[in-house]
């Protein structure tokens, strides 16, 4: 019995000394991956990091391997616009920038939403494939949507001159880039993307409503003039329809009961612009067109029911 506890005893103290040797292992590997981290996010002792990456030349292999499905320090440092840092791990290991996160983002998608060019122009001229500038996160988005929403004229730039056909990419709710832009008023971006695509401006959404519908529908009246002005009546552009068949001016009549029969069958641009002008002047103040040819009328009406009365009194 004494022999069978003795027995017992070494093999617990042999399985103690192993777990410690692991643990210590484990520690030695977390100190260069807390230090990939660090230079990461502040960008710093980039002298460190190269030194590391000398030393331990697999260390970004393992990277790889341990963070799959999460921010890796290439996300890290795009989300950061750490452009030097993220330029020297792209040296090493340009795979990188095909690895998402658990939002289903690669570093791409990090740097394009928040607006951080150098680090987007890094990663292109390292990656440039559609696979990357096409790819869709977890919310149905792609990089060129991301930048668009925000009004990141810069990166938009970056990503359609490296790959245009990213301009024609859906996103979950069927709206391309340009889509985005227009309900979010960024009328920079706008005008970057209708230069590197004409054609997008013509494509309507999913569920079949023309861009100008948008703008209209999310009172963003400067980005629905700038459209006018960049495409103007090219190929019907302001007759457009949505599924309902409403064009433009069916959907502003309906909505703020615009007289129809005011407005001409066949409108030019300045009369469009005059005409929405008026329609959003109004919406901003809270009146319709219709109480205001009321009040219209009420102004008339008293004048002629007082046609001696003395202003002055």
């Amino acid at each position: 019995m004494e022999r069978d506890m003795e027995t017992g005893h070494r093999e617990i103290e042999r399985d103690m000394e192993t777990g410690h040797r692991e643990i210590e292992r484990d520690m030695e590997e977390r100190v260069p991956y807390r230090m990939l981290l660090e230079a990461a996010i502040q960008g710093k002792n980039m002298e460190a990091l190269l030194g590391l990456l000398q030393d331990d030349p697999a260390i970004l292999d393992r990277v790889m391997r341990e963070c799959s499905g999460k921010d890796n320090p290439l996300h890290v440092g795009a989300q950061h616009g750490n452009e030097e840092f993220v330029r020297e791990i792209l040296n090493k290991k340009w795979e990188l920038t095909r690895e998402l996160n658990s939002e289903g983002e690669s570093p791409l998608h990090l740097a394009s939403a928040r607006g951080h060019v150098e680090v987007v122009k890094e990663i292109l001229s390292k990656d440039a494939d559609a696979c990357l500038t096409r790819k869709l996160n977890s919310e149905g988005q792609s990089p060129l949507h991301l930048a668009s929403a925000r009004g990141h004229v810069e990166v938009v730039k970056e990503i359609w001159s490296k790959d245009a056909d990213a301009c024609f990419i859906r996103d979950r709710d069927g709206m391309i880039p340009l889509h985005l832009a227009a309900i979010n008023g960024r009328v920079k971006v706008l005008e970057e993307l209708v230069k590197a695509e004409k054609i997008t401006a013509f494509v309507l959404t999913k569920s079949g409503e023309p861009i100008l519908h948008l703008c209209a529908n999310n009172n963003k009246f400067e980005a629905l003039k700038k459209l006018m002005e960049l495409i103007k009546d090219e190929r019907g552009f302001v007759n457009l329809r949505d599924r309902d068949d409403n064009t433009i001016l069916h959907l502003l009549a309906a909505t703020d009961k615009l007289e129809m029969d005011s407005i001409k069958p066949t409108p030019n641009i300045s009369s469009l612009v005059h005409t929405f002008t008026k329609v959003f002047r109004l919406r901003a103040s809270g009146i319709t067109p219709l109480m205001e040819n009321q009040e219209d009328q009420d102004r008339r009406f008293s004048s002629k029911a007082h046609p001696f009365s003395n202003p002055c009194c």
